[in-house]
This record gives C-alpha cells, structure tokens and sequence, in this order.
C-alpha cells in the first residue's frame, strides 16, 4: 500500500475516532449528575454525617485502551487539574486523543507535502513532535489567560465584599454576592468553595481547597487573610479593602514590568525566528544551492544544530527578560 495513502486514512481515521469518542464522553457525562446525587443521598442512608470528602465518580476516560494510562499513580488527576484550572471541558482521555489526531495530522501534512521521501520522513519527524505539543502549547496559554484573568477579577471582589460586609453580610453571603457580580472564572472557583462548605467542609479547609487548585499568590494573599481574621477577629472590610489596595498595586507592577521588557521579549522572539527566515528565503532564491539543506544529510544537521542553538538562545534570553516581584 501507498505509504501516502496509508498517512491520509490513519488521518481521516483518528479524526472520525476523535470524534465518536468525544461524543460518546458527552452521553456517559450526562449520567454522572445522577451518580453524584446517589453518592450524596448514600450517606444520609447510611447515617454517616460528613460526606464532603465523597469523591466524584468521573474516571479519566472511558476508552479501554487509554485506561491502562491513568491505571497506576496519579497521572489521570493532576491531568485533569491542569485542564480544570485551564477553563476546558475535557477529560484526560479526550486530551490525549486530541494530542494523537495532531501528531498524525502533522506527519500526512509532511507527507502530502513533500511524499513518501526521505525528505517527507525528516519532515514528518518535527511535524509530529510539534503536532504532539501543540495541544499543551494550548493548554498552557489558557491556563495563564485564565489566571490574569482571575487576578484582575480579584480585586473588584474584594471591593464588592468590603462593601458588602459594611452593609451586614456575613462572609459566605458576602463572598456569593461578590463572585456573582464579577462573573466567570473567578466566580466558578468561588461557587466551588461555597459548594464545600454547604456539603460539611470547614470555611479554613475549603479556603486552603482553593488555594491549592489556583497557583496565584493573590489567592493565597486573599485565603491567609480570610483564615487569619477567622481566626483571630478584626475588621474584615478594613482588612479586605487593604488586601485590594496591595493587589492593585501588585497588578499595575505587573503592567509596567511587561511593558518595560516588551521589547527584550520582542528581540528574543525576532534572533530565534530570523535563521530560519532567512534560510527559507535563500532556498526559495536559490534552491539549486540552498536546497542542499534539506536533501541531504549534512543538510539536515546543520539544520538540526542550528535550530537547537536558536531554540536555547531564546530560552536564554526570556529567562534574562523575566523579571520576579
């Protein structure tokens, strides 16, 4: 068989498989609402008193083949914490999946390109890798959208929460009211501790709960202060209008350091990109000399080399942009 068209049906294929299985991850999850209320009525049977720490029955994923991934250690949840703390509505399963239908749409786009070549293979080899990392590429930049996005949040919380305990709410109504005004994600991660406490937890564990699921130093900020005037008294709006005040500040920082290095993270991007410009565009001139870059094997390692010193060179040179505060 063609090994071209090999590479198209394994495509076509692991995209139709993607598919189906992603529908069929949507029917199993419209059952297990019904699962988590039989859990929650199970220990009012039972007479057991607390069932805040009842697990919620959502495996990783639910093709057999996958499972043998998430079996052993804890690989299936802290996945699924990466892509919950992302904002994406999948499981580790589907994610996976998504990763393998971009491998291999990579490696048939080689393919197609240059054909079942020595020059296709050595394509198809970066194109997999890049197909393979590109969802986490993704994964990441959500993460970090969302998380801006939940400290720029934070501050009108704790405006909105000052002004609701001044007006008599306690702090659980305060927190409600203000997460319900400013919207999604904050709100989203505040109805998930309003939920543990309804269910038995403590307000100081279901507070430490959300400071573990958001690495933000304004939630831990926002959490030690709550636990700390829990537990020792004082005035909580003096105390939140405070803590608004320093996040502010921490934030407008925050703008000025990214402007400032703006353009040493420009520079990096531009002397990592610029090789490979300028190669491109050499064989696009010339290609009866330049194209010895890509057809031959000498070719090939200088290529290699070079990139592995461009992709250094600007992982150097963000690392010297990057400014802690």
């Amino acid at each position: 068989m063609d090994p071209l068209a090999l590479a198209v049906a394994l495509s076509l294929g692991s995209a139709v498989l993607f598919g189906a299985l992603h529908a069929r991850q949507q029917l199993v999850n419209r059952g297990l609402a019904d699962d988590r209320l039989r859990d929650l009525q199970r220990p009012f049977d039972t007479g057991i008193e607390n069932n805040a720490a009842l697990p919620l029955r959502n495996p990783p994923t639910s093709v057999p083949i996958l499972a043998l991934l998430f079996a052993r250690g804890t690989r299936g949840a802290d996945m699924q914490e990466a892509l919950s703390l992302a904002g994406l509505d999948l499981r580790p399963g589907g994610f996976i999946l998504t990763q393998v239908v971009a491998a291999t749409v990579g490696i048939t786009t080689a393919l197609l390109i240059a054909g079942a070549t020595p020059i296709g293979v050595a394509i198809a080899v970066p194109l997999a890798f890049v197909g393979w990392f590109l969802p986490r590429g993704y994964l990441a930049y959500k993460t970090v959208k969302r998380l801006n996005r939940m400290d720029q949040q934070l501050v009108d919380l704790l405006s909105l929460m000052s002004s609701s305990v001044r007006a008599g709410f306690s702090l659980m109504q305060a927190l409600d009211s203000a997460a319900n005004r400013v919207g999604a994600p904050l709100q989203v991660e505040v109805e998930q501790v309003l939920a543990d406490v309804r269910l038995g937890k403590r307000m100081e564990e279901a507070l430490r709960g959300w400071s573990d699921r958001i690495p933000s130093p304004h939630v831990r900020l926002l959490v030690t202060a709550m636990i700390v005037q829990r537990s020792a008294g004082g005035n909580l709006a003096e105390v939140l209008d405070n803590l608004a005040q320093t996040m502010r500040e921490r934030v407008e920082l925050k703008h000025q350091v990214n402007a400032l290095t703006a353009y040493s993270r420009m520079t990096a991007r531009v002397i990592a990109l610029y090789p490979l410009a300028i190669a491109l565009v050499m064989t696009a001139l010339n290609p009866s000399v330049y194209g010895r870059l890509w057809t031959e094997p000498s070719g090939w390692a200088l290529v290699g080399v070079a990139s592995a010193m461009n992709l250094v060179a600007l992982i150097t040179l963000r690392k010297v942009a990057r400014v802690e505060y």
